[in-house]
């Protein structure tokens, strides 16, 4: 991305296809390691070390220039201070990320700052969820109900929408899960995930508060949170379809249930 001054900072992205990617892992990451903090019976070793580790996925966020990777290590650290009770003993963990955090700004000698701060612009934000929202709105006017699961032009549903009219394929090709989803399945298939999305958030709350003072909290609270986290991606991203991220999403999802009402 470049800066108002005209400089470029390259957008780190690691062994991943995109920064963003690498930006939503590193994330994911951090949360768990937060997570595993607030746990008793733990050693000053261990603690070390997932102090560092969360250190360093906060830091390579801010390489990322993933702005909602960044929002996703804020609120994440919320979710993780939330759930298990005596959230005091938290308190030290934000302190640690807002250095690793002011590090990687300093790394990119200023030009991260810049890029983080247009989450304070309202137009800024507007204008990049449009970029999405907007190819939805007229896909839903050109296919009301659905112009059939994989002209979206995207997923395992291509690949044999392509296969069946070949040559007479009309892709739509859009960005996004809302997009995407809209152009298959229309009004309908919106409702339906909105109906999905409720419902997987009031179990994985369910489950979180069930499970926050068993030995699985660790694993449970982030796993949840993760689940929930992926709202705050929905109008610009594939939180819940994306590789690797949206996988990770659904095991974990799936790893709640046991832990469940039963």
């Amino acid at each position: 991305y470049a800066t108002s001054a005209g400089r470029a900072e390259v957008r780190r992205f690691s062994t991943l296809v995109a920064s963003a990617v690498f930006g939503a892992i590193m994330s994911i990451s951090s949360l768990f390691a937060v997570s595993r903090l607030g746990m008793a019976g733990i050693g000053w070793f261990q603690r070390l070390v997932l102090f560092t580790c969360a250190a360093l996925c906060a830091y390579a966020v801010v390489l990322t220039g993933s702005r909602t990777s960044l929002i996703l290590v804020g609120l994440g650290l919320i979710i993780t201070a939330a759930f298990p009770k005596g959230a005091l003993r938290h308190f030290i963990s934000p302190l640690i990320l807002l250095g690793a955090v002011y590090l990687g700004i300093k790394g990119t000698s200023g030009a991260a700052a810049e890029r983080f701060g247009s989450l304070l612009d309202a137009d800024a934000v507007i204008g990049r969820v449009m970029i999405v929202i907007s190819p939805m709105l007229d896909a839903r006017l050109t296919y009301p109900i659905g112009g059939g699961i994989g002209r979206a032009g995207h997923g395992v549903p291509f690949v044999f929408y392509q296969a069946l009219f070949e040559s007479n394929a009309v892709i739509r090709s859009i960005d996004g899960d809302l997009g995407r989803l809209v152009v298959d399945m229309g009004f309908v298939g919106l409702v339906i995930y909105v109906v999905l999305l409720y419902s997987g958030v009031s179990d994985c709350i369910k489950w979180m508060l069930r499970l926050r003072e068993s030995n699985l909290a660790a694993i449970a609270i982030p796993a949840g949170g993760l689940f929930m986290l992926g709202l705050v991606q929905v109008p610009t991203g594939s939180p819940y379809i994306g590789i690797p991220a949206g996988m990770l999403l659904w095991i974990l999802f799936g790893g709640l249930q046991p832990g469940g009402p039963k």
